[in-house]
Parts: C-alpha cells; structure tokens; sequence
C-alpha cells in the first residue's frame, strides 16, 4: 500500500492515541501492583533500583490485555477526528479513494496481531521468568547481608528443611548471638545444633565462608528420645540428652551461600514458556503437550486475532458514528461488540486447541471469516460515506 497524504494523516493520529491509551493503562496496572511488589522487595532487602527493575518486569503483562481495545480506540478516534475536521473530504477531492481507510486499518490489525504474539509469547513470559529469579536473588544477597553484616536482631528462616534461629547475645563483646538450628533426620530422628557465638569467614577465592562455632554443642535423637522429653520426669530428660549430646569448645564448619538457599528453579512454568513451546501441539512441532498448554495456545492466537478484528470494528465504528442514531451509541456499542468477541474468542479457540490442531485450524479459519465478515460488510455497505461529515443523515 502506498503512503498517500490519507495514510500518513490517519497514522500520526492512530500512532498518538494508542500509545498514549497503552501508557494510560500501563500506569494505572503498575499503580495497582506498586504496593505488592514493594512489599516483596522490602522484605527481601531490596533498594529503590530493584523496585523499578522490578515494575519494568511487570509492565508487559498488561501490555496485550489492553492492545486490541487501544487499536480500536485509536483507529476510530482517528478516523472521526479527520472526518469532522473535513481532512479526509479534501483527500478525496484529491482522488484519494474511501478504501484506503479499510486498507489501512487492516496493515494496523496487521501489526497490532503480531505485536500481541510478540508480547504473549516472548516478552511477557521472559519477564515473568526474570522476575521470579530476581526475587530468588533479592532472597539470596539479604541472606548474604546478614551473614556477613550481623546486628542486633533476631532472625527466623527455614532453608532446606532446617528451622535457624539466631538471636542477639547478652554479652557485649560477642560479635553474634545464639545460632540454634533444628532439623529432622530420616526415621523420624532429630538434630539440634546450637552455639553462644559464632564467626563467619570468607569469602574466598572460591567463594565459600566458613563459620566458626564457639561454645558449640550438638544433640541428636530419634522419635524414642521424643517420646521421653514429652514425660514429666526432669531427671529422665536430662539422662536421655545427656546421652545424646557433644560439647566441643570451637568447631568450624566450611558452607557456600548456595548451601543456606534452596536451589532456584530454572525450569520455565506455564506461564513463562516461550511460543515456540506453547505453539508446539498446535503445529506439530511437539508429540505431547498438556490440556492447559493447549488451551493457552488457543487463547494467545485468539487475542491476536482479536487486534485484527478490533480495526476492522474501529472502521464499522466510524461509519455508524455519521448517522443520527450512532452519533451517540457508536462508541460504547463498538467496545461492546469487542469485548464479547474477545470472550467469545478466547473460550471457543482455547476448547478448539485441545481438539486436536486439524480441528483448531479449521475453527480458527471459520473465526476469522465470521469475525471480520460483520464490520466489513457493514463498511461496503457504508462505502463512501465514511469520509462524509455528519451533516444531519438518518
């Protein structure tokens, strides 16, 4: 399509209204998700940098939700204001035909369909899944900060199984307090490590740290040894935990930081898979995909083809809009219409996917038809009244 004087006067007008709609969407999304994720990097010790990394990550989740209904916003706030303004009369005057404008929001549903795969398939997921390590990382530096930077405080963290517990000592010349840690043996047997001070060393070359343990004393028992502590005998008790226990006076023990944290999980979940994955049962690029993948896929081909229908609505729109009865009911009806398309599409694709993909390509097809034959068959009838100015037509 060539770029006449009507293309140009429609692109700088959609451009300008569907990036200030998507802007306006996107601050009012991060408005409401500030407080959640500033909670979550304040309680990993997270700074003011992390929270805007942290926003930025989140910002394309909302980015495809809103991308259809801003399309058509755009594209029909663009036609509109050019026709009122008596700008798309003197492109015609100057032979430019009316179908230009149902050729031109076409290349726009055009791009805005590959824009919502591009966001749904590769940068949605990619910031969902560097989001999650970054709050694994935030996790691990403040694990970090309090081993290496120690204070008054007591801290409470179960890592791996093992319930840690340190608090500050009462002698003023201890660097730290108490460190007891408990943790469950297999068969139902325990363990209990517990020092008055303790001193951590490294990093070192390799990274590690080793702690060093004073007035250091272990306890160790199985379920039995349970049962005993829970009878009132104080004399027994201490019998059984006398046999159980060893004092030492300082004991070091060598740990890398990787060794206080769970190991992250690298493996993508399902809302973090990229489309070449997610797309994979509908092409038969992958032998096996569960039910939920299928549907997925189903609904992210649904919502691009949604921005493609959404131009088409915006056009059928404009032209409803020049007639007495849609000077006021165009608008609302046309956002109406698209958000029970975008139900509509959604829920029939996502049950077609998990058909089987012969049968999802042939209802996509079907969807596709019915779903742009409405608003472009409403438009040729309208032809070149879409440029008209409203001049008081029924």
């Amino acid at each position: 399509m060539r770029h006449g004087p009507m293309t140009r006067l429609l692109t700088r007008r959609t451009v300008r209204t569907v990036l200030g709609l998507l802007l306006l969407v996107e601050a009012i999304f991060l408005a409401e998700s500030f407080t959640t994720i500033m909670e979550q990097t304040i309680r990993n010790g997270g700074s003011a940098l992390d929270l805007g990394y942290m926003l930025l990550l989140k910002s394309p989740e909302v980015i495809d939700f809103a991308l259809p209904l801003a399309l058509m916003l755009g594209l029909y706030f663009a036609i509109t204001t050019a026709r009122d303004d008596n700008e798309l009369v003197i492109c015609a005057a100057a032979g430019v035909s009316w179908k230009r404008i149902p050729a031109f929001a076409g290349a726009v549903g055009m791009v805005g369909l590959v824009a919502s795969l591009i966001f749904s398939g590769l940068l949605t997921p990619l910031s969902a899944f560097s989001l999650r390590l970054s709050l694994y990382d935030l996790q691990a530096r403040l694990i970090l900060q309090e081993v290496n930077q120690p204070g008054q405080r007591n801290s409470l963290r179960t890592i791996e199984g093992q319930t840690i517990i340190a608090t500050p000592s009462a002698d003023p010349d201890a660097k730290r307090g108490n460190l007891f840690v408990y943790k469950a043996e297999p068969g139902g047997g325990w363990r209990v490590n517990q020092a008055n001070d303790w001193t951590v060393i490294g990093p070192d070359a390799d990274g590690g740290y080793s702690v060093r343990m004073t007035t250091f004393r272990e306890t160790s028992g199985t379920a039995a040894d349970q049962d005993v502590t829970l009878a009132k005998e104080p004399a027994s008790i201490r019998e059984a935990l006398q046999s159980l226990s060893m004092n030492v006076s300082t004991v070091s023990m060598a740990f890398r930081l990787e060794d206080l944290l769970q190991a992250v999980d690298t493996a993508r979940r399902d809302n973090e898979l990229l489309i070449y994955d997610v797309m994979g049962g509908l092409t038969g690029l992958a032998k096996r995909h569960s039910p939920k993948l299928l549907r997925l896929s189903g609904e992210i081909l649904g919502r691009g083809l949604l921005c493609l229908i959404a131009a088409f609505i915006a056009v059928a729109a404009a032209a409803w809009s020049a007639t007495r009865a849609g000077r006021f009911t165009a608008l609302p009806g046309a956002i109406v219409l698209l958000l029970a398309y975008d139900i509509a599409l959604r829920a029939l694709l996502g049950d077609a996917a998990q058909l089987g993909a012969a049968m999802f390509w042939a209802i996509f097809a079907a969807a596709t038809l019915i779903g742009l034959g409405l608003p472009i068959a409403y438009i040729l009838k309208r032809a070149e009244h879409i440029i008209t100015p409203r001049r008081g037509r029924a």
